[in-house]
């Protein structure tokens, strides 16, 4: 019978199919994933990281104190310089403590010649462990004083050659840290339940489509079952000896009328997946593609439990990678404070990963020219490898907007009296000529204003100047791929670093 094709009808079919159910709960599932991930993962690393901020600026502080408390504690020299620590490092209030738990020093003289007594202090700090206590807003410290904001309390010890010779206690002003901290974190809240509940949005939306698209096929077939109702009944009543005829003829008709189903149906989930893929990339487009397939054989009657497991476990696994893809992109973009030291082959190779995907779609090959599968170096990585991701990501966006065959992009490093040169070249066209000056200015742009900010190659050019102390030049080269000669753009990063 047919069904009217209505919100009210569209809805009572996707409670009713068990695939539709499957896509829905799957998504609920993936969001709550998300959301756990930024609760359990993502803020309490942020605030770890604050944390340990404050302890290496501390271990700072202390070796400092320690360097000029060999002078004379009670020098001018010696006060000018705790004075500018203060103030360098919003600092409340500093001690100095001998070995044995004696004051020696504190900004707040009336407590010079007092002893510290505590157990941490010679179980922990006294071991060269340094020790520390967060003291919040109207709270106690250690020593019972009431802070009127939040306040960290850190010991340092000082150390000569392995041995104990003392310690410094910092009071360090975290208030301004701790509300920019809870700002950061209520603006990854929001963004978090803003994405979670689009994602659900457009998940029932799909399903939404998908459910529509299923009552026009039941009412199509239900309509072309008529058609053939009708035509066996017309042959029958024109001549009843010619049964058997009518019978073959309506075998056919019935078999040309299957495959116009066919092909109509075979359309329309074209069509629809074509907007699918538009608008979801990988890994919710494998989602997507396990979903239809369990789809399709339901409606064929091939359907079993073992295949509902099998594909299932493959949405569960896409989501458990769009969890762990999110920590790594934090991880990723973390800036570097200190130089490192990496495999810059596996960097590169960890670059290409993200790309991987959109490359693939656009039919994009990377050829690497690498000398040598490891090349160890001491540098900062994260930073570098921002310049080579948005170098890519330009190519990309170069590719999708020109009709190309054969696209590629060729990577290659070399590696002389430690001058790392790495060469990315691509054969979308060059640069104009009349532009290629103006690339690395800021804000400057050839996409369309709703797709780039023209801060992109600036930024990768300000990263390798200032932080690596190299240079990013541009330029347009003729390079050859099986025999057939290309223009493209070329991007030369060049930048001293130690080799391991």
């Amino acid at each position: 019978m047919k069904t009217k094709i209505n919100k009210t009808n569209i809805i009572k079919n996707i409670f009713a199919n068990k695939l539709y159910l499957i896509m829905l709960f799957g998504s609920i599932f993936i969001s709550s994933i998300l959301l756990f991930t930024a609760k359990q993962i993502i803020v309490p690393s942020f605030y770890d990281q604050m944390i340990n901020n404050t302890l290496e600026d501390a271990k700072k502080v202390g070796q400092h104190i320690a360097r000029h408390q060999n002078n004379n504690v009670k020098s001018a020299l010696f006060y000018t310089t705790i004075d500018k620590l203060k103030d360098d490092f919003s600092i409340v209030k500093i001690r100095l403590f001998d070995t044995k738990g004696k004051i020696v020093f504190s900004t707040k003289t009336s407590e010079i010649g007092q002893v510290k007594d505590n157990d941490y202090y010679f179980n922990v700090v006294a071991k060269g462990e340094m020790y520390y206590k967060v003291v919040k807003k109207g709270s106690q410290s250690y020593d019972g004083v009431k802070f009127t904001r939040d306040v960290a309390e850190i010991y340092v010890p000082i150390m000569d050659n392995n041995t104990f010779k003392g310690s410094s206690e910092i009071y360090y002003d975290i208030t301004d840290k701790k509300e920019n901290f809870e700002k950061l974190i209520g603006k990854v809240n929001i963004f978090y339940y803003i994405f979670s509940f689009l994602f659900i949005l457009v998940s029932f939306f799909v399903i939404y489509v998908l459910s529509k698209n299923n009552l026009k096929e039941l009412n199509i077939e239900y309509d072309l079952m008529e058609k053939v109702e009708q035509k066996t009944q017309e042959l029958q009543e024109i001549n009843t000896n010619l049964e058997h005829r009518i019978k073959q003829e309506v075998e056919k008709n019935r078999e040309r009328e299957s495959q116009l189903f066919q092909q109509s149906k075979l359309a329309s989930m074209g069509e629809m997946i074509k907007n699918i893929a538009h608008q979801w990339r990988q890994p919710l487009s494998a989602i997507t593609s396990n979903a239809s397939s369990l789809k399709l054989n339901n409606q064929l009657g091939i359907l079993d439990d073992d295949e509902i497991d099998k594909k299932m476990d493959g949405i569960i696994t896409k989501a458990n990678f769009l969890s762990t893809t999110i920590e790594n992109f934090r991880n990723f973009f973390k800036t570097d404070n200190e130089k490192k030291e990496f495999n810059l082959i596996e960097t590169i190779n960890k670059v290409k990963n993200i790309t991987d995907s959109n490359y693939k779609n656009e039919n994009i090959k990377i050829i690497d020219h690498f000398s040598n599968d490891t090349i160890l170096i001491k540098s900062l990585e994260g930073e570098l490898s921002q310049v080579i991701l948005n170098i890519l990501n330009n190519a990309y966006d170069n590719f999708i907007t020109k009709d190309i065959e054969n696209k590629i992009v060729k990577i290659s490093v070399t590696l002389e009296n430690q001058l790392i040169k790495i060469k990315i070249v691509d054969n979308g066209g060059g640069i104009h000529e009349d532009i290629i000056s103006k690339i690395f200015e800021p804000y400057f742009t050839t996409k369309h204003q709703s797709q780039g900010t023209g801060i992109g190659l600036y930024m990768c050019l300000d990263i390798i100047q200032k932080h690596l102390k190299g240079t990013l030049i541009a330029s347009n080269e003729e390079i050859e791929h099986n025999g057939l000669k290309y223009k493209g753009a070329a991007f030369l990063i060049s930048f001293n670093a130690t080799q391991l």
